[in-house]
């Protein structure tokens, strides 16, 4: 899922882009499922790129997990046209769709395996009618070492917690294929 307000912190050429490229789909929500390719399973982790579906015009890399029961995703997503910088994205469920547009600065804490938490500088975003919301952490994610398991808190007191089994291998895939898109 992506809405065109997660766009906003990348450059204007590649959010035109991606939106010209999405023109004409759901505003709510994107199925990306025609866009995505070369799924590959790393542990608990995947890792993937984003083509476009009749030009295969590469357009980023990704790599990704789930919390099932918190009803949350967690994506570190590389694109060449920011230079392969990681855009590291939460998308929560809401059982109701949000009312109004929102966006907003938030900390969230980031504990690795029990770990006292990190907190975190965050942007939350809220489409009227989504019942997805959106939470970008501004350093991306703060992981190290040989970990077992992320404990994520929003101030709102919601937890989810994302296995770290494979974490390493998705993100240097998802990082090589974004690489090998560069100029030289």
């Amino acid at each position: 899922m992506l809405h065109p307000r997660i766009l906003a912190p990348l450059p204007r050429r590649l959010a035109a882009l991606l939106l010209l490229l999405w023109a004409g789909t759901d505003p709510v929500a994107i199925d990306l499922g025609r866009w995505a390719r070369h799924l590959k399973h790393h542990g608990d982790w995947t890792s993937l790129d984003f083509r476009h579906p009749e030009t295969g015009l590469f357009l980023a890399a990704r790599a990704g997990t789930e919390d099932p029961q918190a009803g949350a995703t967690l994506t570190l997503t590389m694109a060449p046209a920011v230079d392969c910088v990681v855009d590291t994205v939460l998308v929560f469920k809401d059982r109701v769709p949000a009312r109004v547009d929102a966006e907003e600065a938030i900390q969230v804490a980031l504990a690795a395996d029990g770990a006292p938490p990190r907190v975190a500088r965050a942007r939350l975003v809220r489409v009227a009618g989504d019942v997805f919301f959106f939470v970008q952490l501004a350093g991306g994610l703060p992981v190290a070492g040989n970990r077992a398991r992320l404990t994520v808190t929003l101030p709102d007191g919601r937890q989810a917690q994302f296995s770290l089994r494979g974490f390493e291998e998705a993100r240097q895939a998802a990082f090589a294929t974004c690489q090998s898109f560069l100029p030289r």
